[in-house]
């Protein structure tokens, strides 16, 4: 059916600025118009696995194995960022984020994390100044709330990126005062405040992490969490923390988990 997903296997969701919803899968983009209740595809047979906004209307694709695409909403694409064009160590690209100044994060799996400085307004597409960061196995990418640092989960660490010096300082690995059974494999980093994040890992479950005193609180089924492979996290405007798994929702509120999965699997 054209006028449904392209694929099956969806590895990112977004909304574009222009109301427009963007699923990124394993054979290409599909567009949804909400106003005209018809879809666009894109990419096709690409491997997709993230989504953000890029200059006006357009939307920037990172792509497994194929660098980083602009993609317009009828589905038309042109490649920006890649190892071709010498702005990327590597096509494979697993996070992508804007953050609030408009300055665009690359995380890849096997190469360094790139930084591009914000474009000027008034020339979008000017060359923008680029910064490599020597993180690999990116998962995740979020702004803390003072707007001040970006921080990436990572396959076994995480780290705080000081925006404007680039300054690295490595959270959440294991040292000898840590637990031993602490899982280090992120999947999706949330702030909750300025002190602490909420880190989601693939197969030890959700963790609350303190940033100034460097303690963890865990929440595992023994909790009421469906399973302790969480994918994704977010906040609803009620303060609730939503969080999918491998075996259904869940949300936490007031330190308690309200388990989701009236389905199974």
């Amino acid at each position: 059916n054209s006028q449904s997903l392209i694929n099956n296997s969806v590895n990112d969701v977004f909304l574009s600025r222009d109301g427009k919803m963007w699923y990124a899968t394993d054979k290409g983009v599909s567009i949804y118009d909400n106003n005209t209740q018809r879809w666009q595809h894109g990419l096709h047979n690409k491997v997709t696995l993230t989504l953000c906004q890029g200059i006006g209307a357009q939307v920037l694709v990172g792509t497994y194995g194929n660098g980083v695409y602009e993609v317009s909403a009828d589905g038309s694409s042109r490649q920006v960022y890649s190892v071709a064009n010498g702005t990327l160590k590597t096509d494979y690209v697993y996070s992508l984020f804007r953050d609030s100044d408009g300055g665009l994060w690359i995380g890849c799996l096997d190469g360094d994390m790139v930084h591009l400085s914000p474009s000027n307004g008034k020339q979008p597409h000017a060359r923008q100044a680029v910064t490599y960061l020597p993180i690999k196995e990116v998962q995740a990418i979020t702004e803390s709330p003072d707007k001040r640092h970006i921080a990436v989960g990572t396959t076994n660490c995480c780290y705080l990126v000081d925006k404007h010096s680039h300054q690295l300082t490595r959270f959440f690995y294991p040292t000898p005062h840590q637990e031993p059974d602490i899982n280090y494999f992120v999947n999706d980093i949330l702030f909750q405040d300025a002190q602490h994040i909420w880190i989601a890992t693939d197969g030890g479950g959700l963790y609350l992490y303190d940033m100034r005193y460097h303690q963890v609180k865990n929440y595992n089924t023994t909790h009421q969490l469906p399973s302790n492979t969480v994918y994704a996290l977010t906040k609803t405007r009620d303060g609730k923390l939503w969080m999918s798994t491998d075996k259904g929702l869940a949300f936490l509120y007031g330190g308690k988990v309200t388990n989701l999965n009236f389905f199974n699997g």
